[in-house]
């Protein structure tokens, strides 16, 4: 009888863990940081560019200092897998670009995700609209130059 009731209360952790297991991989958020290309770099040479980028408020992405040019990218290859907290997840990056010995900020963004069904929809604007393919990208510029962010989300 001791034999059966531990086979019965291993079997209940089993499949209490294979669930758990399934359920967390259901709700998860995964993305691919891929490349920052830089459309124009107004200083002559290479800049020099530091990303970060957040992920449901996790500093997931830190490039320090990388070279560019115009033309141009900066490779990222970064892959994130997260489990938020709720059905509603903020992708958010920063550039900053070199001048001399400072860091100057080119721009911040961010996009919001939310769980339609089985997929992760970028929000839009319009009501009853929703963006859930293809690759998104951020667009940064100021005086120092104007950078696109690629990244997709599965």
């Amino acid at each position: 009888m001791k034999k059966l009731a531990s086979y019965f209360m291993f079997v209940v952790v089993l499949v209490t863990t294979v669930y758990a297991g399934i359920v967390q991989a259901e709700g998860e958020f995964i993305i691919q940081f891929s490349h920052l290309f830089v459309m124009d770099d107004k200083e002559m040479g290479e800049g020099d560019w530091r990303i970060d980028c957040w992920v449901d408020s996790k500093h997931v992405l830190h490039i320090p200092k990388r070279e560019a040019g115009t033309g141009e990218s900066v490779v990222l290859n970064k892959r994130v897998s997260i489990l938020p907290k709720r059905r509603r997840v903020a992708v958010e990056c920063m550039v900053q670009e070199q001048d001399r010995s400072e860091w100057e900020h080119v721009g911040k963004n961010t996009h919001m995700f939310k769980k339609v069904n089985d997929e992760w929809c970028k929000r839009a604007k319009a009501p009853n609209s929703k963006d859930c393919w293809g690759d998104y990208h951020f667009y940064f510029h100021n005086d120092e130059g104007k950078v696109r962010l690629h990244y997709t989300v599965y």
